[in-house]
């Protein structure tokens, strides 16, 4: 759950190894950082290059990851894994919930996701390691590729420079005359934040469909319902962020930090998937009357 994602990055970050001077950070400031991780929300309040080592670094990478691709790929990855511990009907539901034909498409559609996104990362990461070895050296600079790659694919604002090769807190201002810095990293976000669009365009349609399907009226409201709460929540979100709308603390659908807006998301969804399950799995009912006897029954 995302609770588990919380607790475990915390739980790593409160190592001493996650520390640069080998003294535990404390529990509170890897929990916010690990929240902060794995929502991508880019707040942090210990400056990430000269707080963390290489190890914890690499935990808040991971969360960092983790956040970005969604709670639902990693489900859907787990439930591929072990998918022969699953029932055929969930994972039929499942997969057809995303418009896969059968169960065993969730394996391929997953693995598509994930390859995706390390071709579009590990490109980006090869062309930042052109400007971060010769500042950091082989093995640092490789590793702060990668890391610079992820966060800004994730849209998740952590920057393993500052106070390294660029003041604390000053995330890359001191690099914005670098062309190749700036249009890698600026091709990064925008893939990433396109990426984004598509999956929740994909899912507005998805909900839609089902409640085109739904065999009731009440069906179909909920699942309208939650695509037009879904869908204006990302506009509101996208549009605050762009100074088009006055900042009204409206939350981004699966991937802003806000656990009462999420936990509504979530809840609908599962509303949809229980419309979908209700339209795929109800028998149609046999109202025929056998073995009675009536003035009208064959002789």
């Amino acid at each position: 759950s995302v609770f588990g994602f919380y607790s475990w990055g915390a739980a790593l970050l409160t190592l001493p190894a996650a520390s640069r001077s080998g003294v535990s950070c404390g529990f509170f400031p890897a929990l916010f950082t690990a929240t902060s991780a794995t929502c991508v929300t880019g707040l942090v309040t210990l400056p990430t290059a000269t707080t963390w080592s290489i190890f914890g670094q690499a935990v808040i990478l991971i969360l960092i990851q983790i956040g970005g691709l969604g709670f639902m790929s990693f489900a859907l990855l787990l439930l591929g894994t072990f998918s022969r511990r699953v029932s055929p009907r969930i994972r039929n539901i499942t997969a057809q919930s995303f418009g896969l034909e059968s169960g065993e498409g969730i394996r391929r559609f997953v693995k598509r996701i994930f390859i995706g996104t390390a071709v579009i990362e590990g490109c980006g990461a090869l062309l930042l390691m052109i400007r971060t070895i010769p500042m950091l050296g082989i093995g640092h600079g490789i590793f702060a590729g990668i890391f610079l790659s992820v966060s800004a694919f994730c849209n998740a604002g952590f920057d393993p420079l500052g106070g390294v090769v660029t003041s604390p807190f000053s995330s890359l201002v001191q690099l914005q005359d670098d062309p190749l810095m700036m249009i890698v990293l600026s091709a990064l976000i925008i893939l990433g934040a396109a990426g984004f669009l598509a999956v929740m365009i994909f899912i507005i349609c998805r909900i839609v469909s089902v409640g085109k399907k739904s065999r009731n009226i009440t069906g179909s409201l909920l699942c309208y319902g939650t695509a037009f709460m879904i869908g204006s929540q990302t506009i509101i979100n996208i549009g605050m962020c762009l100074k088009l709308f006055p900042c009204i603390g409206i939350t981004l659908p699966f991937l802003s930090a806000g656990g009462s807006s999420n936990l509504c998301v979530y809840f609908a969804i599962g509303i949809v998937m229980s419309v979908f399950r209700f339209n795929t799995d109800r028998d149609p009912v046999n109202f025929r009357l056998t073995h009675l006897s009536t003035p009208f029954s064959e002789a």
